[in-house]
Formats: C-alpha cells, structure tokens, sequence
C-alpha cells in the first residue's frame, strides 16, 4: 500500500486581502485506507479591542432614540467621551436626539445598571427655568412622559435684602 505524504498546504482565504492570513490546511489523521484527512483553519490578525480606554470606575450614560413607526428605536451610537452625565445632558438639549426614549446609565466596576430618565427630564426641566426658558420642543415629549411633574423650586431674588 502506497501511502503520500502532503505538506501543508497555503490557500487563500476569500477574504484574506481584508481581515485574515490564508487558510492553513493540516493533516489531521490519517484514515484506515492510507489518505490524510485534512482540517482547514484560517488564522485572524489580532483585532484592536472593543472596550472603551477610559477607566473602569465611571458611569456611563446611553440614549434610547426613537426614530419612529418605520425606523424604530435604537441605541445611539456615540464616541465613548460622550457618555458622561453633563455631556448626555448638553447634548439633549442642544437637539443631538431626534426624540429620545430613556436614558440609561450603569458602571460595570461598581456592577449597576438603572434607568435615569426621569432623573435626566427632571436635570432638564429645572435646569431651563433656572435659565430662563421653556424646555426645548424636542424635549417636551420626554420630559412629560418621564418627568416628576414636580414644580420646580426657582430661585427668587430678593429686593431689599442686605447684603
């Protein structure tokens, strides 16, 4: 009985020009009637990693847009920067989110997770009478729907007061 001895053999990958080395194929048995059953593999590049570089220790704050009947709602997609409490905020305010949904934050050192959107509706509401104007119509939905309806306490200036 003849057995042939094959190396391993370099084929390309399909897409191996893009994301991965060619496909190495092995030996990995040899089978009762002398042939080598071969086993094909393709070797990745290491990849950057996904998770954020900023510390571990911090809250993260993500908004659920709604984009409507067609389109649905979506986690929207923002640079890793962008997701502390004071910027989530200015960036709701200035209209970055067509009509957003809720507000989630969480920290994974600490190992919590917890919807903050009234506690954001109420920042917003307070935060635009303390300002001096009315919550931006964009807005209006979301802080009606998750909202305290608490009046706001505004500080009032005193006439007279010494000083």
């Amino acid at each position: 009985m003849r057995t042939t001895r094959r190396r391993c053999r370099i084929v390309s990958c399909a897409n191996s020009r893009k994301t991965s080395r060619p496909i190495r194929k092995h030996a990995a048995e040899i089978l009762p009637s002398g042939r080598s059953l071969f086993v094909e593999f393709c070797v990745m590049p290491r990849s950057p990693s996904i998770a954020p570089a900023l510390p571990d220790d911090i809250d993260v704050y993500l908004v659920l847009d709604d984009f409507g009947d067609r389109l649905g709602r979506a986690w929207r997609e923002t640079g890793e920067e962008r997701t502390d409490r004071e910027r989530v905020i200015t960036d709701l305010v200035d209209g970055q989110y067509s009509d957003p949904a809720r507000v989630v934050a969480f920290n994974t050192a600490e190992g919590w997770s917890r919807d903050v959107s009234e506690e954001l509706a109420d920042e917003i509401a307070q935060r635009c009478g303390m300002d001096g104007f009315d919550v931006p119509p964009f807005l209006e939905g979301f802080v009606d729907r998750h909202g305290s309806a608490r009046p706001a306490q505004l500080p009032l200036p005193l006439r007279g007061a010494a000083a």
